[in-house]
C-alpha cells in the first residue's frame, strides 16, 4: 500500500507535540461514549537517538510528559520499552499492556483505539493487542499525537499518513 505521508514531524527540540485534532473547546471526546481512534504513521530514528518516546491517542493533557488522564498507545525508551504498550490512565493511576508489537522504525503501522462495551480495545493494523477495562478517565479527552526526545544525536522523525476520529452515536 502506498503511504504518501501527510504531515511529517521532526522532534528538534526536547519536547515535540502535535495536537492531530481540534474540537473547538466542546470539551474533547469522552471515554465513556463510542468512539474510534486511528492514525497510519511511520515512526524512524535519524542518528544515534538513545533515549526517546512516542504516544498516540487521547488525553486531557497532552503537553505533559505523563499526562494525569489519557488513553493511548506509547513507545517509552526510559521505561526500556522494546513494544508499542497500550496505556489507560485514571488520576495518574495507570493499566499498561505490553501489545506484544515491536515498535520498530521504517515502515508504516496503523495504530487503532476504540471502545468496546465497558473496555477499551488497542488494535494494531487491525488485530486487537490488548484490552483495558480498568482505570479508564472519567473526563473528556483530546486526540493528539507526542513524541519526545531526551538524549542522543540526531531526531526522531514521524510520518503521519492518515488521521481519524470517528464517534458513531453522535447526535445533532
Amino acid at each position: 500500500m502506498n503511504h504518501p505521508g501527510i504531515i511529517q514531524i521532526n522532534a528538534t527540540a526536547v519536547l515535540s507535540v502535535l495536537f492531530l485534532a481540534d474540537v473547538g473547546g466542546v470539551g474533547g471526546i469522552h471515554p465513556a461514549d463510542d468512539f474510534n481512534l486511528e492514525t497510519i504513521l511511520r515512526p524512524s530514528a535519524a542518528g544515534n537517538i538513545t533515549n526517546q518516546m512516542r504516544r498516540f491517542g487521547m488525553a486531557k493533557s497532552p503537553t505533559a510528559s505523563s499526562p494525569a488522564n489519557g488513553i493511548y498507545f506509547e513507545y517509552d525508551t526510559d521505561n526500556a520499552d522494546t513494544n508499542w504498550q497500550a496505556v489507560a490512565r485514571s488520576s495518574s493511576v495507570q493499566t499498561k499492556v505490553n501489545t506484544g508489537v515491536a515498535a520498530a522504525t521504517g515502515s508504516f503501522i496503523r495504530l487503532e483505539i476504540k471502545r468496546n462495551g465497558s473496555s477499551i480495545d488497542f488494535l494494531i493494523d487491525g488485530t486487537v493487542k490488548a484490552t483495558i477495562s480498568t482505570n479508564i478517565p472519567t473526563t473528556a479527552l483530546d486526540p493528539f499525537y507526542q513524541q519526545i526526545k531526551r538524549s542522543g544525536a540526531g531526531n526522531p522523525v514521524s510520518d503521519i499518513d492518515f488521521f481519524g476520529a470517528t464517534i458513531p452515536d453522535l447526535g445533532r
